[in-house]
């Protein structure tokens, strides 16, 4: 993660003590500002408020009755995640917009992500003029895996982790060890910023010291290990973990650390697979892709889609244990839909590429959504009445690994640096066939 360092702060951040985290020299995180990853969503909300939500469900942005005195096209862009300790984050816009009665973000996190670091420590935090990271006070809901703040702004937002054990996820072989940091995100007192809100500043997160007698490292809830699932030791910031000798079923285990903060104990965890014959994964895969999918009733005015896509993605590793976060570019190269008034033609146009792919020991499965807007030709039926329009938001879906529909796919992998397959499937909306060459280093 690029950072511009600029002031210095010494910190007692979690309280000094015995068993608790030794205080740091700790730095301001003055980060990048993020790029584009995934298409954006798109919503009109007036003066009577609303709701706007990505298709995934992971972030809504809700504006009360009389927030905006005018409709206003509101937008929600995954980023890259540049704060300290972040995975996820988004752009807000319209850049400018402020509410005269506060909006309610609110973002879901995943289970994974609850078992890593206690959800009391996650916080909802934006990017200020000055490109500092400002955590709000945060309403955490442990039920519906829910973090919700108010704000009279938009910007740049992000989920930002207080404790980890870093890496979150990792293969191991039989026998073989692995070392992990316990790494620790605090911020600086709170101030005034963005014209009314009362928010701290973010500090680089930093590596903790722990008093080896109040923490306690674990695997799968036993202290020290064991021979079945590995052994673990720590020693000051660090936690080593040592496989066992033969791969224990299952074979992922949770490596935890246990320790005192000045808010009580407090548990984070990672995940080690452990195998026998570990596969060396390549950190990065490039290639291309054609898609083509034809979905829709026969009859006219049924919405028929039919659609010619390809695309340039390069997958870079997310971790040890085979996950990869894809980006590139997504292209619609011709198509077909019918409109209840109009027959068009999709024209040429592009969006930026979201997707991911999954490799295994002997296995993979790959995919992607997004929309693309691409300019349409139309011509109005003799019976329509409506004005053909200009534009179309072309959905664009593909799953490697889709059971629910029949046919087949081809995601067997002899060599994980080379990856060629098809896929042809009769889903019920209509037929779906694609084809993939991704090669790694």
């Amino acid at each position: 993660m690029p950072l511009f360092r600029s002031t210095v702060l010494v910190l007692a951040a979690l309280g000094a003590g015995c068993g608790q985290p030794t205080p740091r020299p700790r730095v301001v995180a003055v980060t990048e500002l993020g790029t584009p990853s995934g298409a954006s969503t798109t919503r009109m909300l007036g003066p009577e408020g609303g709701t706007i939500s990505t298709p995934d469900g992971l972030l809504s942005l809700t504006v009360p009755a009389g927030a905006v005195s005018t409709p206003t096209m509101f937008s929600i862009t995954p980023i890259t995640a540049t704060a300290p300790g972040s995975a996820v984050a988004w752009r807000l816009g319209p850049d400018g917009t402020r509410f005269t009665s506060p909006a309610t973000l609110s973002l879901r996190y995943a289970e994974d992500e609850a078992k890593a670091t206690e959800p009391r420590f996650l916080r909802v935090a934006f990017q200020d003029s000055k490109r500092r990271w400002r955590p709000l006070p945060t309403t955490v809901n442990e039920t519906t895996r829910t973090l919700s703040v108010t704000t009279t702004h938009l910007s740049d937002w992000t989920m930002l982790r207080g404790f980890s054990l870093t890496p979150s996820r990792a293969q191991v072989k039989v026998s073989q060890s692995q070392v992990f940091a316990l790494r620790s995100c605090d911020f600086a007192p709170s101030e005034v910023v963005e014209g009314d809100e009362l928010a701290p500043i973010a500090l680089d997160c930093v590596e903790e010291e722990l008093a080896p007698l109040r923490s306690q490292a674990a695997v799968n809830g036993v202290e020290g290990g064991n021979a079945t699932f590995g052994t673990v030791r720590n020693a000051g910031a660090q936690v080593t973990f040592t496989a066992p000798a033969r791969k224990p079923s299952p074979d992922l285990v949770a490596v935890s650390l246990r320790f005192n903060t000045s808010d009580g104990l407090t548990t984070v965890v990672s995940n080690v697979r452990v195998t026998d014959d570990q596969v060396e994964y390549p950190a990065e895969l490039s290639g291309t892709f054609t898609f083509d999918s034809d979905r829709g009733g026969p009859g006219t005015g049924s919405t028929k889609l039919r659609v010619a896509a390809m695309g340039r993605v390069t997958f870079t590793s997310r971790d040890e244990e085979g996950s990869y976060e894809g980006s590139g570019t997504l292209m619609v190269t011709a198509g077909f839909v019918e409109l209840p008034d109009c027959d068009c033609d999709l024209k040429g146009g592009s969006a930026p590429f979201m997707g991911s792919l999954r490799l295994t020991r002997s296995r993979y499965s790959w995919g992607f959504a997004g929309d693309v807007t691409v300019p349409i030709s139309c011509r109005r039926r003799s019976a329509g009445a409506g004005t053909c329009q200009a534009q179309y938001l072309v959905p664009v879906l593909f799953d490697s690994g889709d059971d629910a529909c029949p046919g087949t796919s081809t995601t067997t992998w002899s060599d994980p640096r080379s990856l060629m397959g098809s896929s042809s499937r009769a889903c019920a909306s209509g037929p779906v066939q694609a084809t993939w060459s991704f090669s790694g280093p």
